[in-house]
């Protein structure tokens, strides 16, 4: 995903054409698994009010500024602070109490936190490294990712599996 990202920045392809892209042509390709296999959506108000905001937060907040921010930012940066999605999730998930957090997973985030630091403040600060306003705001990218999927956990609608939240999450994405 991150290669891919900076690929399309590289071929000055808008990013928001890019998003849609990718996610019409998954969208129709998950949308026909489903009507094969028979699944229905029994599409409801909620479930809709679901879709939307996970896309928002997934699509829209995840994806599409990381294929903006990719202009900006080197490969390495982009890669690093995007795999930062744990220390975003971990207190999400506290917070909103749908996972447990332990001691090991605290000292993992410390850890993590700690080495992240260690390599993106001496490149954020250089001459060679990306303008800092782009650093900051790529930060947004792992934490909207973990929004969302901490709104998948705490709200996922009964009776739907993974790939109908899947497909149902694309079509928003898609339509958004």
């Amino acid at each position: 995903q991150y290669a891919m990202a900076k690929l399309v920045s590289e071929e000055n392809v808008p990013a928001i054409g890019a998003l849609f892209t990718v996610h019409a042509v998954l969208a129709v390709g998950f949308l026909a698994y489903t009507v094969l296999a028979g699944k229905r959506f029994g599409l409801t108000r909620p479930r809709i009010a679901f879709f939307c905001v996970v896309a928002l937060f997934g699509t829209i907040g995840q994806l599409g500024l990381e294929l903006l921010v990719a202009h900006h930012v080197s490969a390495g940066e982009l890669t690093l602070i995007v795999s930062l999605m744990p220390v975003f999730v971990v207190p999400l998930a506290a917070l909103f109490r749908t996972d447990h957090i332990s001691p090991r997973k605290i000292f993992g985030l410390v850890a993590g936190c700690a080495a992240a630091i260690a390599i993106l403040l001496p490149s954020a600060f250089s001459d060679q490294g990306s303008d800092g306003h782009w650093i900051v705001l790529t930060f947004l990218v792992p934490l909207f990712a973990a929004i969302a999927l901490v709104i998948m956990a705490k709200c996922w609608p009964k009776g739907l599996d993974a790939a109908q939240v899947a497909t149902g999450n694309l079509v928003a994405g898609s339509v958004l």
